[in-house]
């Protein structure tokens, strides 16, 4: 086993207990976005220092998130800079961990390659079969309304959404497209039911 298996190992022992409990944002979360980008480090060929820091953002980037927040991406930075050291991570690789946490929040522009990774990772059930199961553990998360949910707000996330990556799986775009077009028609009729 490498010193990054081993690090990475310790890392997801020692944030399971601090994970948050929410029904989406939870440790399922954190390992879920774990798995996409340690498949995507693969298929874009990515050393193993870079998958290691890309798994290291993954069990990080919503360690610390509190609805209704407009900081918790900086907050989880705050989190890694205090708590990674102990386990012998480089100041250096630190700063690249925070850089890319930060650059979860929808708002930012990711612009090199592990950026680009790390986003498409996070919001990667958009273009895969869980995503309606996510999306109702998100939306009962939120507190809104089930209607309105898939009618206007599900719906206007996937219009404005944008991928920078190509996922590991062939059907991705195809299973992207098909949710669209059933929140298109959850929109034109009006309603679930």
């Amino acid at each position: 086993m490498s010193d990054y298996a081993k690090t990475i190992g310790k890392l997801k022992k020692a944030i399971e207990p601090l994970a948050l409990t929410y029904e989406y944002h939870n440790y399922a979360h954190l390992l879920d976005v774990f798995d996409v980008v340690t498949k995507l480090g693969e298929k874009e060929k990515l050393s193993n220092h870079d998958v290691f820091l890309l798994q290291t953002v993954a069990l990080l980037h919503d360690i610390v998130y509190v609805k209704g927040r407009t900081d918790n991406e900086e907050k989880s930075v705050e989190f890694a800079r205090s708590f990674l050291p102990s386990f012998g991570y480089l100041k250096q690789d630190i700063d690249i961990v925070c850089d890319l946490i930060l650059v979860t929040n929808l708002k930012m522009e990711p612009k090199t390659k592990l950026e680009k990774i790390i986003r498409d990772a996070d919001i990667d059930n958009l273009r895969r079969e869980d995503f309606f199961e996510k999306t109702e553990c998100l939306r009962k998360e939120q507190g809104v309304d089930k209607n309105e949910w898939y009618s206007s707000y599900a719906l206007d996330f996937l219009r404005n959404i944008k991928f920078y990556t190509t996922p590991d799986y062939s059907s991705g775009n195809s299973v992207f497209k098909k949710n669209l077009r059933i929140l298109s028609l959850i929109k034109k009729k009006g309603s679930l039911k």
